[in-house]
C-alpha cells in the first residue's frame, strides 16, 4: 500500500539525500522519501501554508520565516543576544520543554513539529565594510525578519526579506548592499564572495551575535503524521534530530575541517588600536579573518571574500530540495 506523498524541504541537497538514504536503508524500504526542488511545488515563504493546506505534506524551513504568522516562532530560532551555541538550544528543546512548546505552537496550525535542525551561525556579506552601528544607516540589508530585522532597523538599516535563492542576484544587481544569510560553507557555495568584498562577524569565539545558531524545523502535516505507524514516527523523530549540520560541510557536501572554506587567521597582519585592519589583496583567501578582539580591534571582525568559483557550481548548490514522498 502506498501512502500520499510526504513532502519536505531542505536547503542542502547533500543533507536531504543523507536523510533519504538512511531512512530507506534503516527501515528496510518501509519508508522512502522522494525529494523535489525548491519552487517546484511552492515558494520559500509559501511552505507553511502549503503544508497546512495539504499542497505539501512536510517541510524543512527556517523557523524564523513564520514569525509573522506565529509570533512565538521568533523564540524557536536564534535571535539577537539570545542563546549562543547549539548545545544551549539542545538544552532548551530537550531538557527545558522547548520541543513540546514548539509542537504546541505548530499544532494550532495543523502541523506536527518533528524536530529542530541546526544550521549554524549567520554572517553578513557586504559590498562595503561595516565597522560600527553608524555604518548600518541607510544600508539596504537582507535579513530574515522578526526581532533580527527590528534590531537592524533600529540601527538605521533598510531591511528586506528575500528567499535564499534570490540573494545572490540581488547583491549582483545592487538591489541590496548587504545580506545576512547562513555560514561560510553554504554562502561560499552560493557564490557570495563573487559579489561582495567584506564579511562582518561577531567577536572572537562567536561568529554571530544576532543569529549565532540559525535553526530550521522539520515539520509534517498533522493528518499525514498521524497516519504513519508508531515505529516509523519514532524513527523519523530520532533521525531528524541528528541530520548533518550543513554549515559543517564544505561546498561539495563533505564533512570535515572547514579550514579551506573559512581560511586561516592572517597572523602577519598587526592589529590596529581602535580599528580593524584591511585584508591585503596580494593573496587568495576564501574567508580570511582579521583583527584580534581584545587587542585593540573592537569593531565587528571583517573578512575578505575572494575567489573565482564557477557559476555552474554556484547554481548547482543554489537548488533547494523541497519535497519528499514516502512509500509504506
Amino acid at each position: 500500500m502506498e501512502s500520499p506523498d510526504l513532502l519536505a524541504r531542505r536547503r542542502r541537497p547533500a543533507d536531504i539525500q543523507d536523510l533519504v538514504r538512511t531512512i530507506k536503508d534503516k527501515t528496510g524500504g518501509q519508508l522512502e522519501f522522494k525529494p523535489f526542488a525548491a519552487k517546484e511545488i511552492v515558494g520559500d515563504f509559501e511552505l507553511l501554508d502549503g503544508v497546512k493546506n495539504g499542497v505539501l505534506e512536510a517541510m524543512n524551513s527556517f523557523t524564523l520565516y513564520w514569525a509573522g504568522k506565529m509570533p512565538s516562532a521568533a523564540f524557536l530560532s536564534s535571535y539577537t543576544l539570545g542563546l549562543r551555541y547549539p548545545h544551549e538550544w539542545d538544552m532548551f528543546f530537550y531538557a527545558k520543554g522547548g520541543l513540546q512548546a514548539a509542537r504546541d505552537i505548530f499544532a494550532k496550525q495543523g502541523l506536527y513539529y518533528v524536530n529542530r535542525i541546526h544550521h549554524g551561525p549567520n554572517i553578513i556579506h557586504s559590498k562595503n565594510p561595516i565597522r560600527s552601528f553608524e555604518d548600518f544607516k541607510d544600508l539596504k540589508l537582507r535579513v530574515p525578519g522578526g526581532m533580527i530585522a527590528e534590531t537592524f532597523a533600529k540601527a538605521g538599516a533598510k531591511t528586506t526579506l528575500l528567499p535564499g535563492g534570490e540573494v545572490f542576484s540581488a547583491l549582483e544587481k545592487g538591489t541590496i548592499d548587504a545580506a545576512d544569510y547562513t555560514g561560510p560553507a553554504v554562502n561560499w557555495a552560493l557564490g557570495f564572495q563573487q559579489v561582495t568584498k567584506y564579511i562582518s562577524m561577531g567577536p572572537e569565539g562567536l561568529m554571530s551575535v544576532y543569529q549565532p545558531v540559525d535553526l530550521m524545523d522539520f515539520t509534517v502535516n498533522m493528518n499525514v503524521w498521524n497516519n504513519l505507524p508508531d515505529n516509523l514516527k519514532r524513527f523519523v523523530e530520532t533521525r531528524s534530530r541528528s541530520i548533518p549540520t550543513p554549515f559543517r560541510r564544505d561546498p561539495e557536501g563533505r564533512h570535515g575541517d572547514l579550514a579551506e572554506i573559512q581560511g586561516r587567521r592572517h597572523r602577519d597582519q598587526p592589529p590596529e588600536r581602535g580599528g580593524c585592519p584591511e585584508v591585503p589583496g596580494d593573496r587568495r583567501a576564501d574567508l580570511v579573518r582579521v583583527g584580534q578582539q581584545g587587542r585593540g580591534c573592537r569593531a565587528p571582525l571583517q573578512a575578505a571574500a575572494r575567489g573565482d568559483g564557477e557559476p555552474e557550481r554556484r547554481l548547482r548548490h543554489a537548488r533547494h530540495v523541497q519535497g519528499l514522498s514516502i512509500k509504506l
